[in-house]
């Protein structure tokens, strides 16, 4: 689907842009830009990204209390993992 420049793709619950920025770059600052589950393990791993714990699909919401930093491995472990939830 083509999307022009100053339209809004429907379905993004408003991630994108510079607000998504804005409330990303808030938690990596908040989470010290460490990953928050390797940290739970007792490892210090940068954060790249930013995760809802509770799935947007699943009822969770952008709230700073439903987001959280991890490292790229942890989010792909998490995604795959919410990939294969949802199919069963």
């Amino acid at each position: 689907m083509a999307v022009g420049w100053n339209e809004r793709r429907k379905g993004m619950s408003g991630r994108g842009g510079r607000p998504w920025r804005r409330k990303r770059e808030a938690v990596l600052q908040r989470d010290r830009y460490l990953c928050q589950p390797c940290q739970i393990k007792g490892r210090a791993t940068p954060a790249t990204e930013v995760d809802h714990i509770k799935p947007v699909s699943e009822g969770g919401t952008d709230s700073m209390f439903n987001l959280v930093s991890v490292c790229r491995p942890c989010h792909q472990a998490k995604t795959q993992a919410e990939s294969v939830r949802a199919k069963s």
